[in-house]
């Protein structure tokens, strides 16, 4: 992620962590929390006691990983990505099957090996956990919370008073969404990239009021999610 944000000129960046993508900003947070000037956590953990990785993400870090994927990257498979995705959003089976296609497909294309990495290193993980909520307790920038109030495996009730604390956010900057689960950003676009927009626009300070470092004059917003996506 530095490296990235080093060849891409920025020398801070908003972060924007869901599911996956949250350990990355933290990551970031606790190796050069310089680096960042903003932080969205949505539905997303630092914190392993409250977690319990649903069944499914076990299986495909197990013996049968490899077999699930390429099965879910077949043509048939499409179904049971749609199965996958319905079972942690609001709208469930009706569910748009193009918003599907667009995750079922990289496994289509032979784009595997992340999905099954992350599986298989859940474990290490979830131990680096305490290492980021002290990183994040340590951060001094504007944060807020977007949270989908329907996820099944990471209850709002747990963990957002958690990260509120943790990064001392004001409850104006704290969003609990109904009608919305883990993959709120499907179950409520418009308004999840509304909120985003606003913060960043409103709460972050730009290039001008920050003091310059080091690495390059220019600053950006980066973005994670589930798949742990690059900026």
């Amino acid at each position: 992620m530095l490296d990235l944000l080093d060849h891409l000129g920025l020398r801070e960046a908003a972060f924007v962590g869901h599911d996956l993508g949250g350990p990355w900003a933290f990551e970031v947070a606790d190796r050069a929390p310089r680096r960042i000037n903003g932080l969205v956590v949505l539905n997303t953990s630092a914190y392993a006691e409250p977690m319990q990785p649903p069944w499914k993400a076990r299986i495909v870090g197990g013996p049968l990983g490899p077999l699930m994927l390429h099965a879910r990257g077949s043509r048939p498979g499409k179904s049971l990505v749609h199965r996958f995705f319905a079972d942690f959003t609001h709208t469930g089976k009706a569910l748009d099957r193009d918003i599907t296609t667009g995750h079922w497909l990289p496994l289509h294309e032979g784009g595997i090996h992340a999905f099954r990495a992350f599986a298989v290193e859940l474990d290490a993980m979830m131990g680096e956990f305490s290492r980021y909520a002290a990183a994040l307790r340590r951060l001094r920038v504007p944060a807020t919370v977007i949270w989908g109030t329907e996820d099944p495996v990471l209850r709002a009730q747990k963990l957002v008073p958690r990260f509120s604390a943790d990064l001392r956010i004001p409850d104006k900057d704290i969003h609990l969404l109904d009608q919305a689960s883990h993959f709120l950003q499907e179950d409520r676009p418009d308004d999840v990239a509304a909120l985003i927009a606003a913060f960043v626009h409103e709460r972050v300070p730009q290039a001008a009021d920050r003091p310059r470092h080091s690495v390059s004059p220019r600053a950006g917003a980066a973005a994670g999610n589930g798949y742990g996506s690059a900026p």
